[in-house]
């Protein structure tokens, strides 16, 4: 068995996959929209407590005033459950999404076998950097207070928005059915 469990296939299956919500990031790239190539791509356990698999993209810029510096995806793939244990499908949906922009339609469970496929990929992504700090200088109610500085920690995101070119081994031609003779 692998990271992702198989009994989220059929409600992953069932989903729609859902529009890249407004926002993203990670790395030090300012917030915005960005053109960039999968570096890695592997799936593993999270440092997170609450996820238990997720997909971990390396990204490198390669347009604009931004080009070579280098952020970081992560997909949660699983559990994407609710509070009550069962599968959650607003939160399947955007993972359905972000796969999608990656061109990938196959099975959630299989994604750790497949991961690889999208290293050399040229995707949109935008980065989201939300620094929890409102107009004023006053901390909104999210915040999550760094101890050492007194200030908010700035949370990063990034989302693939679209899938421009794919990777290496989604492009790689099929075997052939039978054997060649030379």
């Amino acid at each position: 068995m692998g990271l992702v469990p198989t009994d989220l296939d059929a409600v992953y299956d069932s989903v729609e996959a859902s529009a890249v919500p407004s926002g993203g990031g990670g790395g030090l790239l300012p917030e915005g929209e960005y053109t960039g190539t999968v570096l890695e791509s592997v799936v593993g356990e999270s440092m997170k407590p609450w996820v238990t698999a997720e997909l971990k993209l390396k990204l490198q810029v390669t347009e604009g005033e931004h080009s070579g510096k280098v952020t970081f995806c992560d997909v949660e793939l699983a559990p994407n459950t609710d509070k009550s244990g069962q599968p959650n499908q607003k939160k399947l949906g955007f993972v359905k999404g972000q796969l999608a922009n990656l061109g990938y339609a196959g099975k959630i469970s299989e994604v750790e076998y497949v991961a690889q496929n999208f290293v050399g990929a040229v995707i949109e992504f935008r980065q989201k950097v939300d620094t929890h700090i409102l107009e004023g200088g006053a901390f909104d109610q999210y915040a999550r207070i760094n101890p050492n500085t007194n200030q908010p920690y700035v949370d990063r995101e990034v989302y693939v928005n679209k899938l421009v070119t794919p990777g290496f081994a989604q492009a790689a031609p099929a075997a052939p059915s039978e054997p060649q003779v030379y």
